[in-house]
């Protein structure tokens, strides 16, 4: 995957109707930046917001999608950031998207894990990180979600990764891209999914999940591609942990050939 260069974002930075919502700004942090965007925790005279900047077309249509997801996704009950101001706009020709978000405490579960030597107090939390993600399987698709819908899932994401292969850099090619296209995996009923449910996406405060972030691939799709997202291999985390996560989830978790066919999928994106 290609990723941005990143620049601290400061109040003249701003585009001025970021300014504009935000008032006065006093306080800013930076919390560990992602591929794809510039994230800036705002303390201003409206309260704790999230500024987060995406450049190039790529990338702000991906953070163009994220806020369509999460008008979507305000009333349900999980912790997400409420979306509050969206704006894109043309810089010397070149496109630029900028979300203003609530803001959510705590760290990211990579953080977590990295941080946290009571194996116990570490399976607790990744069983309730299973609980959460079981919960958002579990809900009601809202309307706007499914209106996007009509085309499955699994249709929509491998022209997609055709999309990406021959216009972006990807880690898969088309070699791989054939043989997806070729052996697709049995069908299961389709979930509201995250879509990039991984390590640096969930936020863990006071042992609880306290924040499920980057939403820009939530969709109605294929539970098992969370799944496989969730306990791909990470240092301090999995494969050693996975039977805590998966009770929380209330699975046995995925079979060989599905594993290898949505991390293999994840190629692309």
């Amino acid at each position: 995957m290609s990723m941005i260069q990143h620049v601290p974002l400061t109040p003249d930075l701003f585009p001025q109707e970021i300014k504009a919502f935000l008032g006065e700004v006093h306080t800013l942090a930076y919390p560990r930046q992602g591929y794809t965007s510039n994230i800036t925790i705002v303390g201003c005279e409206r309260g704790t917001y999230v500024v987060k900047h995406s450049p190039g077309e790529q990338f702000s249509n991906w953070l163009a999608q994220e806020h369509r997801v999460l008008q979507g996704l305000k009333n349900v009950p999980l912790p997400l950031p409420q979306p509050y101001h969206y704006m894109q706009r043309y810089l010397s020709g070149a496109p630029e998207a900028w979300l203003v978000m609530g803001y959510l405490p705590g760290n990211s579960l990579r953080e977590i894990a990295e941080a946290e030597r009571d194996q116990a107090v570490k399976r607790q939390i990744l069983y309730a990180v299973g609980q959460a993600l079981a919960k958002l399987h579990s809900l009601p698709v809202p309307p706007s979600l499914l209106a996007e819908s009509q085309e499955p899932w699994l249709d929509r994401m491998l022209k997609q990764a055709q999309f990406n292969l021959q216009h972006y850099e990807v880690d898969g090619d088309a070699q791989l891209l054939q043989q997806l296209e070729r052996q697709r995996p049995s069908m299961v009923p389709p979930t509201l999914i995250h879509g990039d449910f991984a390590v640096d996406n969930v936020l863990i405060a006071d042992g609880k999940v306290s924040g499920i972030i980057d939403w820009a691939w939530g969709a109605v799709g294929d539970p098992r591609y969370d799944l496989t997202l969730a306990i791909r291999p990470k240092e301090g985390i999995f494969p050693e942990d996975i039977q805590a996560f998966l009770d929380g989830y209330g699975s046995a978790g995925l079979s060989e050939d599905e594993y290898e066919y949505f991390t293999n999928l994840y190629e692309f994106f």
